[in-house]
This record gives structure tokens, C-alpha cells and sequence, in this order.
């Protein structure tokens, strides 16, 4: 059981850009951390997490750690019924299996979510594991212009050199030069190019919560799967893992686009 407050637009920039990427979410409580959303695809694994940072969870209460699931398209009908500007009072009940939001000051308005026991037939991926050998930092900005010229197609390859960040998208191809700033890199770069694959249509719909930050991470380990990582601002972070994994993990890039 839990209880805490957001600010509506962190729901309404976060939560409902995402609504579209899976049928259903996984919800983790905890006393220390905070909350973890991982979003369940239709084919039974999770591709995307959601992190809120217990200090962005405004009067958080949370007795021990705690699981559920809801489907997606019931949060965002609520979220919409509440329809405020102001914060939201969320109410975790794990035990009766419902979710309660009130819209707080004028007007107030409520709304119910039925939650369900947490989905376990997924392939899981413990973060808590990994260790990124290579991180890539963009200025959103230069992703927003990326994927604008890319168009929604169905997936976007990327390719990482020394001196240079591919992207390529069927016959389109867009490259950011370390030399003028467009990108940044921490971590020694491996001897060959590595790349990733992500779904585009993921990364455009997600777009509209980049105002809460100014750079997106890309990162690489020989053990995990490539992620991107848009933080949050304050509230914590969403991450959008490769089509690579679960099958093919992580891999040195056999091919990329010649200079």
C-alpha cells in the first residue's frame, strides 16, 4: 500500500505518451526508492521502465515494498476524467487491488483503477545488474531534429564510432560529429563500432516529455542491452531498451555506414 501526490503534468507528459507502447504495466513499490512503471508489450516482455525517485513523490508513505498491474488504456481514461491542472493524490491499495486518484484543491474529482496481481511471465530485466561500459549523451534537441527528419518508420539503427553517432532509418541517414558537440561520450570506446536498434515509433511518442530534460543517454555494456535513457527532470527517469535484447543482446556492430 502506498500514497503520494504528483504534479498532473508529470502524469499527463510521462504517463500518456506511453499508453500506446504497451497493453499493460507492472507497478513496484518501495519504502526506499520509490516507484518503478515496467511497461509489458504484447509479446510478454518489458521494453520500457519508468523510475520515480522517492523525493519526487511528494508526502510519499509506503509501510513495506509492494506489486501490482494495471492495464493501460484504464489509467490514462482516468487520468482524463480527472482532467487537472493541479496535483494528484494517488492511493496504492495492493491489498484490495485498486488504485485511487484525487484531483487536489478546486474542483476535485475522483477516480478508480482496478489493479491486478504483478504480471510474472515476462522476461525480467534487473537493472540493478548492470554495468554500462559506454554512454553516449545527446542534447535532446538534436534528437527531437533526428527523428523529425527521420519520419515514423519502424525501427532506427545506431551506429557509435569515436568521432561520430549514426542514425539511420531505411535510405536515411543523419550523423552527429563529436568535434562540433553534438554528442559527448563517457567510458573508454570499444576497439570496433557498436550499435543498437530502437523503435522509432517509441522514441517519437515519447517525445513530448523531452522538455523536462536536456540531454538523452545511449548506453552500451558487453552484458546488457542497449538502452536509452530520457531523465526527468527531478522525478526520475524513462528507459527504452534495444530490440536486440532479449535475443540478440548486445553486439559490435558487423557493419556501419562509411564515412
Amino acid at each position: 500500500m502506498a500514497k503520494f501526490k504528483l504534479p498532473s503534468n508529470v502524469l499527463t507528459e510521462v504517463i500518456l505518451p506511453i499508453s500506446t507502447m504497451a497493453d499493460e504495466a507492472n507497478v513496484f513499490l518501495d519504502p526506499d526508492s520509490g516507484m518503478r512503471f515496467k511497461l509489458v508489450c504484447f509479446v510478454g516482455y518489458v521494453d520500457g521502465v519508468i523510475f520515480f525517485r522517492k523525493e519526487s513523490l511528494y508526502n510519499f508513505q509506503c509501510a513495506r515494498r509492494a506489486s501490482a498491474r494495471f492495464e493501460m488504456v484504464k489509467l490514462t481514461t482516468a487520468l482524463q476524467k480527472l482532467n487537472t491542472i493541479n496535483l494528484i493524490n494517488l492511493h496504492f491499495d495492493t491489498d484490495e487491488l485498486v488504485l485511487r486518484m484525487r484531483s487536489d484543491k478546486f474542483h476535485e474529482r475522483t477516480a478508480e483503477v482496478a489493479l491486478m496481481e504483478e504480471r510474472a511471465d515476462f522476461v525480467k530485466i534487473d537493472e540493478s545488474k548492470f554495468e554500462y561500459e559506454l554512454v553516449i549523451g545527446i542534447p535532446s534537441v538534436e534528437l527531437v531534429h533526428v527523428i523529425a527528419d527521420a519520419g515514423v518508420h519502424d525501427f532506427m539503427k545506431i551506429y557509435v564510432k569515436e568521432r561520430e553517432v549514426w542514425f539511420k532509418v531505411k535510405n536515411k541517414a543523419v550523423v552527429l560529429h563529436k568535434e562540433l558537440g553534438k554528442f559527448v561520450s563517457v567510458g573508454p570506446m570499444f576497439d570496433k563500432p557498436v550499435a543498437a536498434e530502437f523503435s522509432l515509433y517509441r522514441m517519437a511518442t515519447f517525445l513530448s516529455a523531452l522538455d523536462l530534460t536536456k540531454m538523452v543517454w545511449i548506453c552500451w555494456s558487453s552484458d546488457a542491452p542497449p538502452v536509452l535513457i530520457f531523465p526527468l527532470g527531478a522525478f526520475g527517469s524513462f528507459h527504452i531498451y534495444s530490440r536486440l535484447f532479449p535475443d540478440n543482446k548486445w553486439k559490435r556492430a558487423s557493419v556501419c555506414p562509411s564515412t
